[in-house]
């Protein structure tokens, strides 16, 4: 008969936390068929994007100053601020998503059980996966996530330094789980 085991979070996830969180959740698709990919910080993606694409914009100001704006030059220009407002936008959505997990606050429960893990927090909804349903956990430097093996984008996190009570745990009830 496997035991019941409840992790209590009584800590607010710091800012790092969540943009981790964040960044995973962005990378679910690639990590869910990689488990072992370098993980990326996607906010210092957007920025390093942003700043190439405002050189190449002013790069391609000047050739168009110097030489004439052809309408390739034009066409290009408007591509390039096409994309510059995508990444503007994404970033904005992500660092938006984080100041939202920010002000939920609340203390937070994971429960691991023969069933699966859960995670509640006391003003939101539970999120539950099924064993059979968990691809694999993987700790990060902030976070240790549970990814679903569904599409689902469903990843439960919590800090990192309850990796070893979860890996306990998992080996002291034969839940075989990939681990990375």
């Amino acid at each position: 008969n496997r035991i019941i085991m409840t992790i209590e979070i009584n800590t607010k996830g710091t800012e790092s936390f969540y943009r981790e969180v964040v960044s995973v959740i962005a990378q679910y698709q690639n990590l869910l068929k990689e488990p072992e990919k370098k993980y990326r910080d996607i906010f210092k993606t957007y920025r390093n994007m942003g700043l190439c694409l405002a050189a190449l914009f002013v790069l391609m100001l000047v050739i168009g100053f110097t030489s004439g704006f052809s309408a390739l030059t034009i066409v290009a220009l408007v591509v390039v601020c096409i994309a510059a407002m995508m990444v503007i936008v994404f970033d904005h959505a992500m660092r938006k998503q984080v100041k939202n997990y920010l002000a939920e606050g609340g203390d937070s429960v994971l429960t691991l059980d023969e069933n699966g893990v859960e995670i509640g927090k006391e003003n939101s909804q539970t999120v539950r996966l099924a064993w059979d349903n968990v691809a694999f956990v993987r700790k990060f430097e902030e976070a240790i996530c549970f990814f679903s093996k569904e599409a689902t984008r469903i990843v439960i996190a919590v800090p990192s330094e309850h990796e070893q009570e979860i890996y306990d745990y998992m080996d002291d009830n034969s839940i075989d789980v990939p681990r990375y």
